[in-house]
């Protein structure tokens, strides 16, 4: 191992980037004095992880940061690194160089990585330990540390050689093992103290436990026969009772579903007639735009007519205009006739679409009005129902407490006689445990005041390594995603695939020359890359080729594979237009800058990227770009978002709502992610080192915890036991009260549900009167449903006929204006028959051309209008479909709730039976609902059931008072005396292995230190002779029996 080179940036009087070579056997660095000579060495040394400010010659940290000139100004971090040749393996790293940086910015916060993967300071040390560039080593040496070595004490000059032969690390590791075995020695005793404390209570509570057992088996026994009938009979209701809720869950299940596809569809319909409005509103305006057409077409027609025939009578004119004066005023009257008649042709359609909109209106209303009734009727109907099922639960449970009456009243008169006794043992109980704490008390204030601290720093360790599993979490989450850029980058994802073939072809050697797509040349910012992608666009995969030979190469193997297309910019052929003078205006105006400016790219590819992004302006947003659009000097003006202003006025953005990122995003995220993961590393570092004290402090406050627990468990045995005992007895007297309310409470249920049984038969009356008016309501909902359809046709056609009147009006009005016109015409033409005549025949030409230009348009109106009517068609023959489909989805939907209904009133009555049956379970035997549910399967009633019961009952007698709860002491005490058995024997094993490591480790440490020594002491004697021309030196080990804690002197 051996120092290659130094990086050094913003470190004392570095101010600039600087990578000095120390490559070789000896290296010297000359120069006057303050030129920062020694800031060489105080920077090897920081960065090895000098913590004192003082050795660095600096009065604290952040003093070694550059703090500026007359001509510079101040940084705000420094940073150095170190680069080490490691073929020999000496650094315990998996690689043949490794680089070890530290940083510090102005806040004091120091980040340490080796090969540029987030440390700590303690893996720096334990990295160099054995190196002999340790906090201790003599890899550093200066003048004063020379005089030091030669006038320490003999066991500071141990030290070098120990660090020479690298054996610091197995003196750490043996104080690390004996601080382990001291630990392990401490809690061996504890345990041992523990162990003998629980055999001694032990013995009394093995007695107990078999009496309570003895009397537990008794007692299931007694239980098994005494409950086999009931059992029986609580596992049939409990099978009817699920299949009756299986169907019911089945049944509304589906009830639900079917309910659900008829909102779904009465949406749909919702729909369908918003476009059916939506069709009208085209309509209509299709029908205006024919009408208007059509209009025109007349009058062009009419006008053409009337040229012609004012061309034909311009030549009986003179000869007959008296009797044309007369045919012109039949003509008018004509015309104003007609337009009469159709005028009251279109007032009477009109009106009749008035009533029929008035008449859906009103049906509408009345819809609305029954479709309101009808969800109360089924509201008053499903509450009907759902009190008929509870009155039939309420009268089982009626009959039940009828029954129970008597019984409940004699049990709560012998509880009550019980209670004096019972309050009178729980006086006793607490007092005996109140004694018991007194004792405890003092005992634990001491473990009560360690146990609260421990749990403070319990919680600050769970708080940070909750922010320590957060940050690892997000450090693989962003592995993965670094993984899945660089895989996406690597294989060229998002390039056209003419260019993916052919780097495939050149990374198999079946193509010469260097290919490099746009994308992977240029590097942006995060903030512009996707401006940067957008005003490539299609050129991103362009390929970057050093000469055109290469590209004539590459698309001839294109053409010659058919592998695609692809466009290459040859360095030897590109010449980028010079920019515009203008632009510069643009940067003045709002511009962020030239894009080809604010990326990066290698010296040789800076005329293709100029070439592509020379013209392109990088702006905020697009009201920055439109505005600066009418401006000179660009190509191309991009915005962040990615919208792009062409230099012709074309604008492209917008953005599909699963985009995926280009090569260009893609790296800038890489870069964000890179930094982001390198924050991680060293939140992660910062808090692995709090996580470590907290254990060490933690692992000190367990050995006093245990200390302090062993004084206490004596009295908390006591403590429990008396506690147990004041529980057993509380509990009983508490169960006896339950019992004295419990009665009450169910006497009182019994009145209420007398009382609420004297409307019984109204009820079962109130649902089939229900049941009957919500079907004429639905009755009615279809009736109305179909009128209003009919209406709505009827309506439809009736505005088909009211359009109809209104063109012929148009025409009619057109004719009778145009008549007028040629009588107050007819005498002024008179006059002038030659210009007439003229004028008239160019009439003539110009309304045959517009004439068959608007029956061009009228043909392509028609074909509109007709599309339109075949799509309302279509939506109102999908409308009724849809109305049908709904209600026959509602009326299976009542029909299961229907049948539902009777499934519920079913399971109703099977509960009640069930529940009277499990009571008397409870009461009688003790037997609860699960344990009835495991125990009923395997019910096997004995044909002697009765005899067997009542020897049961005599062995139950015998057995006196018992105990139950010793059963689960005399198991919980087992346990934890098996536990600190497992215990002691794990740590009579782990001292037996500390002992073996304390011996290997003091083994390695002999045979180095003892090598090391020679080999030091031989080159000191021949550095000696060297150095004073002869004479001798040697070093002597002050005690050399005991050789690892022997000094050595000179």
């Amino acid at each position: 191992m051996r120092l290659k080179s130094i990086k050094i940036f913003g470190f004392k009087s570095f101010a600039d980037k600087l990578e000095i070579d120390v490559d070789g056997n000896l290296v010297a660095v000359v120069g006057p004095n303050g030129c920062g000579k020694s800031n060489i060495v105080d920077a090897i040394q920081w960065a090895l992880g000098e913590p004192s400010a003082r050795n660095l010659r600096a009065g604290q940290a952040t003093d070694v940061i550059f703090s500026g000139s007359s001509r510079r100004r101040a940084l705000g971090y420094a940073e150095v690194s170190l680069v080490f040749d490691n073929e020999d393996g000496s650094l315990p790293v998996a690689t043949t160089e490794v680089v070890v940086t530290r940083k510090l910015d102005r806040k004091g916060e120091s980040t340490y990585l080796i090969n540029r993967h987030a440390c700590r300071l303690k893996d720096i040390y334990e990295l160099f330990a054995d190196s002999g560039l340790g906090r201790t080593g003599y890899a550093v040496v200066s003048q004063k540390d020379i005089d030091a070595a030669l006038s320490a004490p003999p066991e500071e000059r141990r030290i070098w050689i120990d660090e020479a032969a690298g054996v610091q690390r197995y003196r750490t590791r043996k104080v690390e093992a004996l601080r382990r075995l001291e630990s392990a020695l401490q809690h061996l005793q504890r345990v041992n103290d523990v162990v003998l404390e629980i055999e001694n209570q032990r013995e009394p509570l093995r007695e107990q436990a078999e009496a309570a057992k003895l009397y537990k088996q008794a007692l299931a026994s007694l239980r098994e026969v005494e409950s086999g009938l009931l059992l029986k009979e609580a596992a049939d209701l409990g099978t009817d009772i699920s299949r009756l809720e299986a169907s019911i869950l089945v049944k509304r299940t589906n009830a639900d579903r079917k309910r659900k596809s008829v909102r779904e569809t009465d949406e749909e319909s919702l729909q369908i007639a918003l476009k059916i409005s939506e069709v009208e509103l085209l309509l209509d305006s299709l029908r205006a735009a024919v009408q208007s057409i059509s209009t025109t077409l007349e009058r062009a027609l009419s006008k053409k007519a009337l040229a012609e025939q004012r061309l034909k009578s311009l030549d009986e004119l003179n000869a007959d205009s008296g009797r044309e004066a007369e045919a012109a005023k039949e003509r008018v009257a004509r015309a104003e006739n007609a337009a009469d008649a159709t005028q009251r042709d279109a007032d009477a359609e009109s009106v009749a679409v008035e009533q029929l909109l008035t008449l859906i209106q009103g049906s509408v209303s009345n819809a609305r009005a029954l479709a309101d009734e009808l969800a109360d009727a089924d509201k008053k109907l499903a509450d009907a129902r759902t009190a008929q099922v509870q009155m039939i639960e309420q009268a089982a449970k009626l009959a039940q407490a009828a029954e129970r009456k008597e019984k409940l009243a004699r049990e709560a008169q012998d509880a009550s006689a019980a209670l004096p006794d019972l309050q009178k043992g729980e006086a006793e109980a607490e007092l005996s445990l109140e004694s018991a704490k007194a004792a405890l008390s003092e005992a634990r204030t001491g473990e009560q005041r360690l146990a609260e601290d421990r749990r403070l720093k319990a919680d600050g360790l769970r708080t940070i390594e909750e922010e320590r599993r957060d940050a690892l979490t997000e450090r693989a989450r962003l592995d993965g995603r670094m993984e899945g850029l660089r895989a996406t980058l690597e294989s060229f994802e998002g390039l056209p695939s003419g260019a993916r073939m052919l780097l495939s072809a050149a990374k198999e050697g079946r193509v010469l020359g260097d290919f490099l797509p746009v994308s992977s040349a240029v590097q942006a910012p995060a903030k512009i890359a996707l401006a940067i992608e957008s005003a490539l666009g299609a050129s991103a995969g362009d390929l970057i080729t050093s000469h055109s030979k290469h590209a004539k190469a590459a698309i001839e193997l294109l053409k010659a594979e058919g592998l695609g297309r692809a466009t290459f910019l040859a360095a030897d052929l590109v010449n980028p237009r010079p920019r515009q003078k203008d632009i510069d205006s643009l940067l003045k105006k709002g511009a962020l800058g030239v894009a080809a400016d604010m990326v990066s790219c290698k010296k040789e590819h800076t005329a293709a990227i100029e070439l592509l992004l020379g013209g392109v302006v990088i702006v905020q947003d697009l009201d920055t770009a439109t505005r600066l659009a009418k401006e000179p000097g660009y190509r191309k003006i991009a915005t962040l978002e990615g919208e792009v202003v062409f230099g012709g006025g074309a604008v492209s953005g917008g953005r599909n709502a699963k985009q995926a990122a280009g090569p260009i995003r893609m790296k800038a995220q890489l870069g964000e992610a890179e930094e982001r993961h390198s924050q991680l590393d060293k939140t992660i570092a910062d808090l692995e080192a709090q996580v470590d004290q907290v254990v060490a402090e933690d692992t000190k406050a367990t050995a006093e915890a245990d200390d302090l627990r062993s004084d206490t468990q004596a009295k908390e045995t006591e403590v429990a036991e008396a506690i147990h005992w004041l529980t057993a007895v509380r509990e009983e007297r508490a169960a006896t009260e339950r019992s004295v309310a419990k009665l009450e409470t169910e006497l009182a249920e019994t009145e209420s549900l007398l009382a609420a049984s004297a409307g019984s038969n109204e009820r079962y009356a109130s649902v089939e009167e229900l049941e009957a008016e919500r079907n004429r309501l639905l009755s009615a909902a279809a009736a109305m449903s179909a009128d209003s359809e009919q209406a709505k046709r009827s309506l439809n056609e009736g505005r088909e006929r009211l359009e109809n009147a209104k063109a012929r009006l148009s025409r009619a009005l057109v004719e009778l204006e145009e008549a007028r016109a040629y009588d107050r015409s007819r005498e002024s033409r008179i006059g002038n028959l030659g210009a007439e005549r003229e004028q008239q025949e160019r009439q003539i030409g110009e309304a045959a051309a517009e004439a068959e230009n608007l029956k061009s348009k009228m043909a392509a109106k028609q074909q509109e209008l007709e599309g339109a009517q075949d799509r309302r068609r279509q939506l109102l023959e999908q409308s009724s479909t849809n109305a049908s489909a709904a209600k026959t989805l509602q009326e299976e939907a009542r029909v299961l709730e229907d049948s539902a209904y009777a499934d519920d009133i079913a399971r109703a009555r099977a509960e009640t039976k069930r529940a009277a049956g499990l009571a008397r379970l409870l009461e009688e035997y003790a037997v609860n609902e699960d344990e009835a549910s495991e125990q009923a399967p395997l019910v096997e009633l004995p044909p002697d059931a009765q005899r067997l019961a009542g020897r049961l009952r005599r062995e139950i007698r015998e057995l006196g008072d018992v105990n139950v709860g010793a059963i689960e002491a005399f198991e919980r005490l087992t346990e934890r005396f098996d536990i600190l058995t497992l215990q002691r024997e794990d740590i009579l094993e782990s001292k037996a292995e500390l002992d073996r490591s304390v011996g290997e480790l003091d083994r390695l440490t002999r045979g180095a230190f003892a090598e090391t020594f020679d080999k030091v002491n031989d080159a000191f004697g021949e550095m000696f002779a060297d150095l004073f021309g002869g004479g001798e030196a040697k070093l002597i080990l002050t005690d050399p029996e005991h050789i690892l804690e022997t000094g050595v002197d000179v």
